[in-house]
């Protein structure tokens, strides 16, 4: 059902505009593909109703060094405490905050698509996965220096 609606929804959408908006994949794409459309991609619609490790949106960040898409980011995922600044956060059970939220990243100023992407981009190259580790670590550590000394 969702798909044939999906369906029609673009098929309209090009015959009324005569080119193409929306490129919808139904598949597992390799990785290097995966990162070629998030390069050349102006937008990027994430409206997860939940998610737990979801890295797509930290992916179209990393992506978008020269092109500086728009993320729209659901509220309810996790990406969305680490990257509100820069992303346009919805409500994916708002289809019309959805809708002119999509609007608004299609049509954002050049400045702003580029302050938003400057934020989220600094966020990702900084908060890796390594300085993670070297941060749990360390505190790991400093837990287990303060519970030596309470059992002096």
């Amino acid at each position: 059902m969702f798909m044939k609606l999906l369906g029609r929804s673009v098929e309209d959408l090009e015959r009324l505009h005569r080119c193409r908006f929306i490129f919808w994949c139904d598949q597992s794409l390799d990785f290097n593909t995966l990162c070629a459309l998030y390069a050349v991609a102006d937008v990027a619609l994430i409206t997860s109703v939940m998610d737990g490790m979801n890295l797509v949106s930290y992916e179209f960040v990393a992506c978008q060094a020269s092109k500086k898409g728009v993320l729209v980011l659901s509220e309810f995922v996790g990406a969305a405490q680490s990257l509100r600044a820069g992303a346009i956060l919805v409500n994916p059970w708002n289809i019309t905050d959805v809708a002119s939220s999509i609007l608004y990243a299609l049509n954002m100023p050049s400045e702003e698509r580029e302050k938003r992407h400057n934020h989220n981009f600094m966020h990702v190259i900084t908060h890796t996965c390594k300085k993670w580790a070297k941060t749990f670590l360390s505190e790991l550590d400093d837990t287990v220096a303060e519970a030596k000394l309470r059992t002096k």
